[in-house]
C-alpha cells in the first residue's frame, strides 16, 4: 500500500506558481537600461519586441518628450499608452510612452522636459520592458493562485 501525504499536490503546484512568478519578474527582459539624466543621450541594445520609456516620478503625463533613432536608422515613434504601468522594482519609475522594436540592435534616445522633478533634482530616464495593465493582472493572479495553493496544501498536510 502506497502512503500518500494529503496536500502535497496543491503545495507543489503553489510552489511552482510562486517560483514561476519570481522567474518572470527576474527575467533579463524585465530589466531596465542604465538610467541617464534627462537631456542626455541613452544608447542601449534592445531585442525585438515592445519597450517602454520610463522617467523619474514627479512628471505629469505628456510633460516628458523623447526622440531618437532605431537600429535601422528610422525615427523612434513614441506611443502614448494609458494602460501602460510604471515599474516598482528595483526602483520606482513612471511610464512615459512605449514603442515597438522590429529588429534587434542599438537605439539612441534623448528625453527632455521643461522644469525639474518635484524635489528640485534633475530627473532621469531609461528604456525597459513594456508592462501593461493586463501584465499586472496576470502577475497578481499567478501570485494569488500560488499563495492559495500553498495554504491549501499546508492545511491539508496538517490535518
Amino acid at each position: 500500500m502506497v502512503s500518500r501525504r494529503r496536500g502535497v499536490t496543491p503545495l507543489v503546484l503553489g510552489a511552482v506558481a510562486l517560483v514561476a512568478l519570481i522567474g518572470l519578474l527576474l527575467l533579463p527582459g524585465m530589466r531596465v537600461a542604465t538610467p541617464v539624466p534627462l537631456g542626455s543621450e541613452l544608447v542601449t541594445e534592445v531585442g525585438k519586441g515592445e519597450y517602454a520609456l520610463y522617467t523619474s516620478p514627479g512628471f505629469r503625463w505628456g510633460e516628458v518628450e523623447c526622440e531618437g533613432t532605431l537600429p535601422d536608422g528610422s525615427e523612434l515613434r513614441v506611443r502614448p499608452d494609458m494602460t501602460q504601468q510604471g515599474l516598482l522594482l528595483p526602483r520606482r519609475w513612471s511610464s512615459s510612452g512605449s514603442f515597438e522594436q522590429t529588429t534587434a540592435g542599438t537605439i539612441h534616445v534623448v528625453c527632455t522636459v521643461d522644469g525639474a522633478v518635484a524635489d528640485g533634482a534633475v530627473g532621469e530616464f531609461t528604456v525597459g520592458p513594456y508592462v501593461g495593465f493586463l501584465h499586472i493582472v496576470g502577475y497578481v493572479v499567478l501570485g494569488a493562485a500560488g499563495v492559495v495553493l500553498v495554504l491549501v496544501g499546508a492545511f491539508r498536510a496538517r490535518s
